[in-house]
């Protein structure tokens, strides 16, 4: 199953390379447990908990070998990102409330549904770069390394595919370390990470 949608997003990527999903607000990761489906709701009552809905679809878990698997999935999901043997599964979120959460459940198409907000840990975009391993920039011409948080700031670097530890986030910048792109710059600068509702950089959660 994790093939399948790994392989899923690449060929999407393939046949549109002009597709682009709105940036949203964070990333939701799931909490895995054979004894806690992952329930998708419709448009949801604000007024009434989860646990009082009906839900339209599922994905349920098993307990594998060395980690917790996929039983069951709806044909249609394709989330963030998903690596269960690192206990990694994650959706991008549009909408936060404080008992539901709007995600992304395909991002190949952009579908969203709700779910349960106790069913995930949300993190703000801020949060969760800061916490992942590097990021890289997706267009170092239009977005190269600048010495502030301002687009009319100075080039300190600009170097493709480079895989940049991320440090602070401020607005729509986030400050990365530069230390061994190159020789006597300062060690560290900005990049945006967002313009608008787009992403600019992609990320790496795992090193």
């Amino acid at each position: 199953i994790i093939l399948c949608f790994i392989s899923a997003w690449s060929y999407a990527q393939r046949i549109d390379p002009n597709f682009k999903l709105p940036a949203g607000i964070g990333i939701a990761q799931v909490f895995l447990s054979p004894d806690r489906p992952l329930r998708f709701y419709s448009k949801p009552d604000f007024d009434s908990a989860p646990d009082h809905q009906k839900s339209i679809d599922s994905v349920t878990f098993a307990r594998g070998d060395h980690y917790v698997d996929i039983a069951t999935a709806p044909p249609w999901l394709a989330p963030e990102y998903i690596k269960l043997d690192y206990d990694q599964f994650l959706f991008r979120v549009v909408t936060y409330s404080q008992n539901w959460i709007e995600v992304i459940v395909n991002n190949m198409n952009g579908q969203t549904f709700w779910l349960d907000a106790q069913s995930v840990e949300y993190k703000d975009w801020g949060r969760f770069l800061t916490g992942v391993v590097a990021v890289e920039v997706l267009d170092t011409d239009k977005n190269p390394i600048r010495s502030k948080a301002l687009d009319q700031a100075s080039i300190i670097a600009s170097v493709q595919g480079a895989q940049l530890r991320p440090i602070a986030v401020k607005g729509e910048w986030l400050m990365v370390s530069t230390v061994g792109l190159a020789d006597r710059i300062v060690p560290t600068g900005w990049i945006r990470w967002k313009k608008g509702d787009q992403l600019l950089i992609s990320y790496s959660v795992l090193s």
